[in-house]
């Protein structure tokens, strides 16, 4: 009896040997380098398909690429496409649970036959890689060279602005001038992430663009242009002299002394019939701009040519007699006055204002 208790307690001591050394070897920790990185597209692959996406117009994968929600509807597709030219820096394998899970990815793409730089961050999280900054705005939040830290990213963008993908866009050539009316199809303009060596940058690019914007004149233009005419014909129905509007008549009357130059609407002239904008699409406009908005200005200045007006010259003459100066228009002999029926008064958009320039045919 005594002899099997002991074999009895032998088997029992062998096994709790076991049972603890099989637990010492649950419990010990191995060597996390040790673990395989995970499956799933690595960095590069996945910016490689939001290229891909962006080619095929796919607003749902590059919702779902975006390390945060957006709608798709937000989501402003290019007309041009931009096209991937190569990825620099990305890590070759997905990341373990001991590794950073952030990364910076040095990217080269062109729009048609230029090419810009984009240094796009990465999040890996279950859903694989994602990238944080995947669109852009006109005025773009942030500034290249950002240092992201993953706990900057847990919500979704809150602006309301369109968010563009990088190529050549439709821009809306909107105008803050009343007395201009926007292009309905807009400007197009190359749209790209911002960089540290992009000087210009995408409002830099979007003005350049409306420069070369076709606008029109607006009803209110039209409007204001008349009304000026009718201030004109209303301040100067007793005439107004030359200087006032910088005006020579010395063609009228080349030897004229004692003399002012005086002018008026034409009593019975109707409104001018032709009203036109002019821009840097009009032949007459590089002229006027050196001379009325100056050739290195960055406004893109635009005129309002109306024409023809009816214009009565005289001479204001003035004798000094018995001590008293009379004076009276000239309305007999050489003095009196001339009708033009070929004058144009050309304005200067200047906001809310038209301000007249020049004046071309007197004299």
């Amino acid at each position: 009896m005594l002899t099997r208790n002991r074999k009895l307690l032998a088997s029992v001591s062998t096994a709790l040997a076991t049972l603890a050394l099989t637990s010492c070897a649950t419990i010990s920790n191995p060597d996390p380098e040790a673990d395989p990185a995970p499956g799933g597209d690595t960095a590069s692959q996945t910016v490689e398909k939001y290229f891909a996406a962006i080619e095929s117009s796919d607003k749902e994968a590059i919702s779902k690429i975006a390390a945060n929600e957006v709608s798709p509807d937000k989501i402003q597709l290019p007309k041009v496409p931009a096209e991937l030219e190569s990825i620099e820096n990305a890590p070759e394998a997905n990341p373990r649970p001991i590794d950073r899970r952030i990364a910076s990815v040095t990217v080269t793409y062109k729009v048609e036959s230029d090419s810009y730089q984009w240094d796009a961050t990465l999040r890996y999280d279950d859903a694989g890689w994602r990238i944080i900054d995947p669109f852009i705005t006109i005025n773009p939040l942030g500034e290249s060279g950002d240092s992201f830290e993953e706990d900057q990213f847990d919500s979704a963008p809150t602006s309301d602005e369109p968010l563009y993908l990088p190529g050549k866009h439709q821009v809306d050539a909107a105008t803050t001038s009343k007395y201009l009316t926007s292009p309905e199809e807009g400007v197009d303009v190359a749209l790209v992430f911002p960089a540290a060596d992009d000087e210009m940058g995408n409002a830099g690019r979007i003005n350049e663009a409306l420069k070369d914007a076709k606008f029109s004149l607006s009803p209110d233009g039209e409007k204001a242009a008349i009304a000026q005419i009718e201030a004109f014909r209303e301040k100067c129905k007793n005439w107004c002299t030359e200087s006032y509007y910088n005006l020579s008549f010395d063609q009228h009357d080349p030897e004229r002394q004692s003399s002012v130059g005086v002018f008026r609407y034409a009593p019975d002239a109707g409104n001018p019939d032709k009203i036109t904008l002019i821009d840097k699409h009009s032949s007459e406009w590089q002229t006027w701009y050196e001379k009325h908005a100056g050739r290195y200005s960055s406004d893109p200045a635009y005129f309002v040519l109306v024409e023809p007006l009816s214009i009565e010259y005289s001479n204001y003459v003035c004798k000094y007699e018995n001590g008293s100066t009379d004076c009276h228009y000239a309305e007999s002999g050489s003095d009196k006055y001339v009708l033009d029926q070929d004058v144009a008064f050309i304005y200067r958009i200047s906001g809310e204002e038209l301000s007249l320039v020049e004046i071309r045919n007197n004299g």
